[in-house]
């Protein structure tokens, strides 16, 4: 199995280049989702985990497995998990994710 890794810009190239292993930013990704009231994870089964980034050409795409307490708005959550998603990476990382795709599984009652 490849480590995909995703390399942070820089301005100065001279001092070398610090890229980020994929798995990091599904830590932070999945932290974030954690934070936010009425979110949960879906559990992490043999093939599958709840948060999975795909790295392509240095771009990044965060896919979201979760559950929502049972009278939350979807909508409204699933845009605010995206926004506090990119901006955790975007603060921890300082980088901008393309796309975050958010899969609803089920519902806490």
């Amino acid at each position: 199995m490849a480590i995909e890794y995703i390399i942070i810009p820089e301005n100065k190239k001279d001092n070398g280049i610090i890229a980020l292993s994929k798995h990091v930013l599904e830590a932070i990704a999945g932290y974030a989702v954690e934070e936010e009231n009425g979110c949960y994870l879906a559990p992490k089964t043999t093939f599958r985990r709840p948060v999975f980034c795909k790295v392509v050409d240095n771009h990044l795409t965060v896919c979201i497995d979760m559950k929502l307490q049972y009278g939350l708005n979807i909508n409204s959550t699933c845009e605010a998990i995206q926004n506090k998603v990119q901006q955790v990476l975007q603060q921890m990382t300082d980088i901008k994710c393309d796309n975050i795709k958010i899969n609803v599984v089920g519902f806490v009652f």
